[in-house]
């Protein structure tokens, strides 16, 4: 007796949602913070959101998440995630300075390597 064969068990290649950055790493713009379907997350202060919801970093800074209870007219209170990208200032210490400008400069370079342009940022 022989198996049968079916014509549909292909599988979907995996999609790789979910967070790649956390609470207090330091983001670049352009950097990928969050992969997901809808708007579980909200875009905060100094983070993008593209046309399949991933939030990503539009400057440089430390990522913060955060948790606040939203209040429409006429609808039920809702919890909201955000997350914000907190620009470096005096309260960080020097190395992360340091290593942002670094980071940024190679990038820099890097693009002007390959695209023979000009970076934006």
């Amino acid at each position: 007796m022989q198996g049968g064969s079916t014509k549909n068990n292909t599988d979907s290649k995996p999609k790789y949602l979910g967070s790649k950055m956390s609470d207090g790493q330091i983001a670049f713009p352009g950097q990928i913070i969050m992969r997901q379907r809808g708007m579980r997350f909200k875009a905060g202060e100094g983070v993008g959101m593209s046309v399949d919801h991933t939030l990503f970093s539009k400057s440089v800074g430390i990522i913060k998440y955060a948790r606040h209870t939203e209040q429409l007219p006429g609808r039920p209170p809702r919890d909201v995630r955000l997350i914000s990208v907190v620009p470096l200032q005096g309260d960080y210490s020097e190395g992360y300075k340091d290593k942002a400008l670094r980071m940024v400069a190679a990038r820099n370079a890097h693009r002007q390597r390959l695209l023979g342009l000009r970076a934006k940022y």
